[in-house]
C-alpha cells in the first residue's frame, strides 16, 4: 500500500510529469547535493567534483602520485547475521614525503561518519583529512540593542 503524498509533494510530482512526461520524481540527495560531472567522472557533490580538480592539477604537477577515488575500507567484518561495515574515501593519494593521505570533502558532519572516522583511527591507523568548501561570506554576529 503506497502512503499519502503531501500537498507539496504532489504538486511537485505533478509539475515534474507535465514538465517531462516522467511518472517518477528524481531522486535528491538529503543534503541538496547534486551529482556532478568532471573530466569524465560523476561525483556527488560540486563541492567533491571542485576537490578531484584540485587533486588532479595536483597530480600533473608532481604535488601527489597515485590518486584513486571512492577508495574502500572495511572497519567491522561480516559477522554472523549481520553485513561488513565500509568507509569509502572519497580520494586516497601519497603526498611529497610519500605518506597515504585519505581525503574527503565534507559539507556536514553526520553521526555516522563520526563514527566511521573514529574507526578509521581505531581499526587502520589512519587520520582522514577533511576538506570543506571555502567560506565565501563570513557570518557576521549582530548586535544586541
Amino acid at each position: 500500500m503506497r502512503r499519502r503524498m503531501s500537498l507539496t509533494d504532489e504538486r511537485q510530482a505533478w509539475a515534474h510529469f507535465v514538465k517531462t512526461g516522467e511518472r517518477e520524481l528524481p531522486k535528491h540527495n538529503k543534503f541538496n547535493a547534486t551529482k556532478t560531472e568532471a573530466n569524465g567522472r560523476v561525483y556527488d557533490s560540486g563541492q567533491e567534483s571542485k576537490r578531484a580538480l584540485d587533486l588532479q592539477w595536483q597530480v600533473e604537477f608532481g604535488e601527489i602520485t597515485d590518486l584513486q577515488y571512492q577508495v574502500r575500507f572495511e572497519l567491522v567484518p561480516k559477522q554472523h547475521g549481520e553485513a561488513a561495515v565500509f568507509y569509502y574515501a572519497d580520494f586516497v593519494y601519497k603526498n611529497k614525503d610519500d605518506k597515504t593521505v585519505v581525503e574527503d570533502s565534507k559539507g556536514h558532519r553526520t553521526a555516522e561518519y563520526r563514527i566511521k572516522r573514529k574507526l578509521m583511527l581505531y581499526v587502520h591507523g589512519i587520520r582522514i583529512l577533511e576538506t570543506k568548501p571555502a567560506d565565501p561570506q563570513p557570518r557576521r554576529r549582530r548586535k544586541r540593542g
